[in-house]
């Protein structure tokens, strides 16, 4: 069953820069009064389970936390965030509070994970998801601060929370070096896709730390520099989004089978089904950001 939740989500980019020709968006215009009403009744609501879940977090026995959490980002992509206004600070607040939930599950599964390679695994292993951890919480807690750390007592959002129209991508863009250290990514991840499906118990945990660790130093060192054109960075941002969706979809894949081992049965199946929704999510994601013929899926496993 893990295999085909995890053979499920493969998708090989086998376009290495975006087309120059898409559709454009209807501009999206700032809340009304009553949109604000809704936003204002729903997001302080999520932000008090976040920080209860938070606040509840054991560093000793992180795994009550990563089921809370994957719960809350699974169910607030689902049913929460597409039933908030269409309007401009809607859209800026509900996607980036989407991404923090993301970001949080991340680095508090991949610190579990740790923790039970450390006890029952690979030492040297536990030390690099632990590196790797320190390494991204770091990264995001600068992205916190450049954009909810940024909003004023009046509920003024920064600029940095929001995403503007751009200009077309030139053929220089398009040969810049941050565009060769992208394509040179996407590369490395098709490589990790294809060998997703040989992966054992035994090596199953440093497959996924290479897709952390990709997602990683895109995100920090890749992504900051590519061009600021409409195509590029669009596709851009949706490569490093698709990096943390399959991080996330084998993190708990893994956390159930070490579970199973040396857990609860419980726990086991509820990250089992935690993986299965997220994988489904993650599907409907891809379908969406990937229409074209750059991005296609793989069969699933039978």
């Amino acid at each position: 069953m893990r295999k085909q939740i995890l053979l499920s989500l493969t998708v090989l980019l086998v376009g290495i820069l975006p087309s120059l020709a898409q559709d454009k968006e209807a501009a999206v215009v700032s809340c009304t009064p009553e949109e604000n009403a809704v936003l204002n009744e729903t997001l302080p609501l999520l932000f008090t389970a976040y920080q209860e879940i938070a606040k509840g977090m054991d560093a000793n026995d992180p795994m009550p936390t990563v089921i809370a959490l994957d719960s809350l980002a699974t169910n607030y992509w689902n049913t929460i965030y597409p039933a908030l206004p269409n309007c401009l600070e809607a859209g800026a607040l509900g996607y980036n509070f989407g991404i923090v939930l993301d970001e949080s599950l991340i680095n508090t599964g991949l610190a579990q994970l740790s923790q039970y390679e450390a006890q029952y695994g690979d030492a040297t292993l536990a030390q690099s998801l632990s590196d790797l951890v320190i390494t991204r919480t770091d990264w995001y807690k600068i992205i916190l601060a450049n954009t909810f750390g940024q909003i004023t007592k009046d509920g003024k959002l920064p600029d940095s929370m929001f995403s503007y129209e751009l200009e077309a991508c030139t053929a220089e863009d398009g040969e810049s070096e941050a565009v060769t250290a992208y394509t040179d990514s996407v590369t490395a991840y098709n490589e990790l896709a294809q060998s997703v499906g040989e992966a054992t118990d035994e090596n199953a945990t440093a497959v996924l730390f290479g897709f952390a660790e990709l997602g990683t130093n895109y995100w920090i060192k890749i992504y900051p520099e590519l061009p600021a054109c409409a195509e590029i960075s669009q596709d851009g941002y949706n490569i490093g989004l698709l990096y943390n969706e399959r991080v996330i979809v084998m993190m708990l894949s893994r956390l159930a089978a070490y579970e199973v081992q040396y857990g609860t049965t419980e726990s086991a199946q509820t990250l089992t089904d935690g993986a299965a929704a997220r994988s489904e999510l993650a599907k409907s994601f891809i379908e969406a950001a990937f229409p074209n013929p750059t991005a296609e899926a793989t069969p699933e496993a039978k």
